[in-house]
C-alpha cells in the first residue's frame, strides 16, 4: 500500500507525535507499505528533499505565506503539494492532525482521490465553534478519525457528533521498557515518575 503520511513535524525534530510517527513507519515499512511523508520547515535548515531510513521526505514552507498574507505563496505550496500527490498516487493518506498544514491537504483532496485518516493526538477545544474551522473541516471530510485516548474522542464526538459511526480510539503504541527488577527502597504509597514535555 502507497501511504501519504502527513505530519506538522517529522526528523529530526523531536516530540511525542514525530517520535510515535517514527515507530509507526519503522514497522508498518517491515510488512511491505510504501511511504511519502509530508511535514513542514520549522526552525531547524533543513532540505525540502530528503530521506530517513529509505522513506522520502517532502518538506513544505506550509506556514510562511499564511503568515506573511501572500496569495501567491498559499497558491505556490499548493500547486507543490497536488504535484506530489499526483507523483506519489498515494492509496491513502494518513493526516496527524496538529497545525495549519492540513489546510494544503483539503484544498488538495480533489487531485489524487483516495480514502484519509485524521489521526487527533491531542484534546480539541470544549468550547470550539462547530462552524466552519479547519479542524471540523479536517473531521467532517476523513474517512475515518482516530483519537489518542477516550477523553480525546469525547472531545472529538462534542465537535462533529456525526463521527461516532467512523471513528474509534487508538492508543499510542510503545516499546515496554526492561525491567531491571524490584526498587531498592519500595515506597509507600507507590509513587509514579512520569517525564514528558511540558508546555502552557
Amino acid at each position: 500500500m502507497r501511504i501519504l503520511f502527513w505530519a506538522e513535524l517529522f526528523w529530526p525534530y523531536v516530540g511525542g507525535v514525530e517520535v510515535l510517527s517514527a515507530d509507526l513507519l519503522r514497522e508498518l515499512q517491515k510488512r511491505g507499505h510504501e511511504f511519502q511523508v509530508v511535514t513542514a520547515h520549522d526552525n531547524l535548515d533543513l532540505s525540502d528533499v530528503d530521506q530517513w531510513e529509505g522513506i522520502p521526505i517532502r518538506r513544505f514552507q506550509f506556514r510562511e505565506p499564511v503568515q506573511q498574507r501572500d496569495p501567491a505563496g498559499i497558491m505556490r505550496v499548493r500547486q507543490q503539494v497536488g504535484k506530489l500527490k499526483e507523483t506519489f498516487t498515494p492509496d491513502i493518506v494518513h493526516l496527524n492532525y496538529s497545525g495549519p498544514s492540513a489546510f494544503y491537504h483539503l484544498a488538495t483532496a480533489g487531485v489524487r482521490p483516495c480514502p484519509w485518516i485524521a489521526a487527533i493526538h491531542r484534546l480539541l477545544p470544549e468550547n470550539a465553534p462547530a462552524s466552519d474551522t479547519l479542524t471540523t473541516r479536517v473531521l467532517k471530510g476523513a474517512d475515518w478519525v482516530t483519537s489518542v485516548s477516550h477523553k480525546v474522542e469525547t472531545t472529538v464526538l462534542r465537535l462533529v457528533p456525526d463521527l461516532k459511526s467512523h471513528c474509534s480510539v487508538v492508543y499510542n503504541g510503545l516499546t515496554p521498557p526492561v525491567r531491571t527488577g524490584a526498587p531498592s527502597q519500595p515506597a509507600e504509597p507507590p509513587q509514579l515518575l512520569c517525564v514528558c514535555r511540558l508546555l502552557r
